[in-house]
């Protein structure tokens, strides 16, 4: 039996935890491997005590042994060092009660533990960088280039790099380019591919049995961007497009789903879409397909940059899992081979944000091809 500790220091209670993190555990966990899961959860998420036991319930469903320590953010350095401590004398205990044999570490900062991990206690090392995230901090503005925390960031990142076992990118061409580091003596460790992950039979069962629109959406081409709202994401660009959308006299409607209601309903009044054009709501994750049934388009528009070269946006395979075509923006990870070699068809209208920049869409077809090869294994 191989016995693993999973440690991430994103919440299982956040929707990522709830998308990216236990149907994964969920499906890996069984006879021959023993999983033990250590998460950092947001205290407000804790307060639900009914999602709380909903996820406890869960996993010991699964035979995965669930650990939550609170997730600490400012002052941010101060915060995540606490967190870092907590953790690993945690993880430790965990190891050594469990005698885990291997640590998958999801992220930088778990991946730091990770490493201490194997050189105190002798466990073998998964880093699962998901994106290079040290370039998205420096990209992002959070951290200066060339600052003390760049500096400590990619020294951290190459101290992981180098002590795993193994590493897993989100594409292709983060891929390429952690194979294309200086720093490897004599090569890299395996690295394997792995997208994030939906679950396409939920998504797509619930397109394929559609109810009747709410009352609000009847008569209205329905365009939805699901996510968070300001860092990467363009949505001041996305509102743009549906307001010129709607100054064409086409019916479109722009649903958003997010957990910043409040910034996205200012940004949709600030940048002149009326009331009736837009609706603007939290749902809980297990709730998002059947919000996606009724749209007939998903949108999201993304900072294309160098750290986005490593990055999979998980609404991508659930809008095509839903069967919904897709509005999106060139440079975002593998997206361009995904939609436009396979299904896509390119047009350069008239500039929404910027001069010359390329929109792309996919059909409907590309939801049906998409829920057809979610069902195949994955390969590598």
């Amino acid at each position: 039996m191989t016995r693993v500790l999973y440690l991430s220091h994103d919440g299982l209670l956040d929707p990522l935890g709830q998308s990216q993190i236990l149907p994964y555990l969920v499906q890996l966990s069984g006879a021959d491997t023993r999983i033990a899961l250590l998460t950092f959860e947001k205290p407000h998420a804790l307060r639900d005590v009914r999602a709380v036991e909903e996820a406890r319930r869960c996993c010991a469903d699964s035979g995965i042994r669930w650990v939550a320590l609170t997730y600490h953010r400012q002052p941010s350095v101060v915060a995540t060092l606490w967190d870092m401590a907590r953790g690993f004398w945690t993880a430790w205990r965990l190891v050594r009660q469990e005698r885990l044999q291997l640590v998958h570490a999801r992220s930088y900062v778990a991946a730091c533990l990770g490493v201490l991990l194997k050189r105190l206690a002798g466990t073998r090392l998964v880093f699962d960088m998901r994106e290079l995230w040290v370039d998205g901090k420096v990209e992002g503005g959070a951290w200066p280039r060339g600052g003390w925390l760049h500096r400590l960031g990619k020294r951290c990142e190459r101290w992981c790099l180098t002590q795993a076992d193994a590493v897993v990118s989100l594409t292709e061409d983060g891929k390429r380019i952690v194979e294309g580091f200086s720093y490897w003596r004599p090569a890299p460790p395996p690295i394997a591919v792995i997208p994030t992950c939906v679950d396409v039979e939920r998504f797509a069962n619930h397109h394929e049995r559609p109810a009747p629109r709410p009352a609000f959406l009847e008569g209205r081409r329905v365009i939805v961007y699901l996510g968070s709202i300001g860092s990467w994401y363009r949505f001041d660009a996305m509102v743009d497009c549906v307001r010129e959308a709607a100054g064409r006299r086409l019916e479109v409607f722009f649903l958003v789903l997010t957990p910043h209601v409040e910034a996205a309903r200012r940004l949709c009044a600030e940048r002149g879409l009326a009331a009736g054009q837009y609706d603007v709501r939290s749902v809980p994750h297990q709730e998002v397909p059947a919000w996606l049934r009724w749209a007939d388009v998903s949108l999201y528009f993304i900072h294309p940059s160098y750290a986005k070269r490593s990055s999979c946006p998980t609404k991508l395979g659930e809008s095509l899992a839903a069967g919904l075509p897709i509005l999106t923006n060139a440079g975002i990870g593998d997206q361009d081979d995904l939609i436009a070699a396979r299904w896509s068809r390119r047009w350069r209208p008239r500039p929404i944000s910027g001069p010359g920049r390329r929109w792309k869409r996919s059909g409907r077809k590309a939801g049906r091809s998409a829920r057809v090869a979610g069902r195949r294994p994955a390969s590598g």
